[in-house]
């Protein structure tokens, strides 16, 4: 299975690690607590905001690019990436008390394991 670093490199198209080095992911991953999409999503905002990386990316020959294009349809993938992890199905559990002494246990415990 690959990384969290290759996952990123592979959705924001950089697999030969030549927009950003595997430090930069890193601290992508950092930033938005280890969600490989959100890193991703950050990623891809950064180059958007960048005209020297836009630049490198289509340094190619004689080629003319219009950088506004690329920068929003690079902001454009990030907002899906976003809308992705918003559409994920969420897991919670839920406890149900059955008597009221149940119920005074579970809140009394609940109560205890939080931290201020």
């Amino acid at each position: 299975m690959a990384t969290d670093i290759e996952q990123v490199q592979l959705l924001i198209g950089d697999t030969s690690a030549d927009v950003f080095s595997v430090a930069e992911i890193q601290t992508f991953l950092t930033m938005e607590d280890s969600v490989v999409k959100l890193a991703a999503a950050t990623a891809l905002d950064a180059m958007a905001a960048s005209q020297s990386l836009i630049a490198k990316i289509f340094k190619t020959g004689t080629w003319s690019v219009d950088r506004s294009k690329i920068s929003a349809a690079l902001q454009a993938v990030a907002k899906s990436l976003r809308d992705a992890i918003d559409s994920e199905p969420s897991v919670g559990v839920v406890e149900m008390a059955i008597t009221e002494f149940q119920q005074e246990e579970i809140m009394n415990r609940d109560n205890d394991n939080i931290q201020w």
